[in-house]
């Protein structure tokens, strides 16, 4: 099951990287990276990352559901 979760992260990954090669450049005001940068006073994506690490080195198994997650929520969906 785990090297199930690991091949399913590092796809995803693969996908973000590739995706990055053809995505069109970003539109103003639409969540980037480093978009809280000027926003707030603390690092808000280092938070996020660290958290998010420390919680998947506690239990790999919420690998699965924060990949669901973003599949969900963070993924543009196109009708045609």
């Amino acid at each position: 099951m785990k090297v199930c979760v690991v091949a399913c992260m590092l796809a995803a990954v693969a996908f973000r990287l590739a995706a990055a090669d053809v995505a069109p450049s970003p539109v103003p005001g639409v969540l980037t990276v480093g978009y809280y940068n000027d926003k707030c006073s603390i690092s808000v994506e280092s938070i996020v990352n660290d958290t998010v690490i420390a919680e998947l080195k506690a239990d790999i198994s919420k690998a699965a559901g924060l990949l669901r997650l973003m599949f969900h929520d963070c993924f543009v969906r196109v009708r045609l």
